[in-house]
């Protein structure tokens, strides 16, 4: 249990899922941990690991514990259709000589 200064018991945190993203590409890895749980997607393959009886995720659990995988395995979905990949975010702005002078004024390009 975390208490803050108050002495107020703070919100538990093994309860609050935390995500991960490794890679890129093909090379995608994303995983989710939710108390003693880990699920690791990589395309289409899912492992799933009991952290505290294997901290070093060697034995995949994914088969055998079909209803844990498929809570986290939503919210991986759930996370990835609301993250905005960095490729979408870019766009083609057309400068006026003036800003582009000013932008070069200030160094900001060449």
């Amino acid at each position: 249990m975390i208490r803050g200064h108050d002495g107020r018991v703070a919100e538990d945190l093994e309860s609050r899922p935390t995500y991960a993203l490794r890679g890129r590409n093909r090379n995608e890895r994303w995983a989710v941990m939710r108390g003693d749980w880990k699920l690791v997607q990589r395309r289409r393959r899912m492992q799933l690991f009991h952290l505290e009886d294997d901290p070093l995720d060697q034995s995949n659990l994914s088969s055998r514990e079909s209803d844990v995988r498929a809570g986290l395995e939503g919210l991986i979905t759930s996370f990835r259709q609301s993250v905005v990949p960095a490729s979408d975010l870019s766009t083609e702005v057309t400068l006026t000589p003036e800003e582009l002078e000013e932008l070069r004024s200030l160094g900001y390009v060449d």
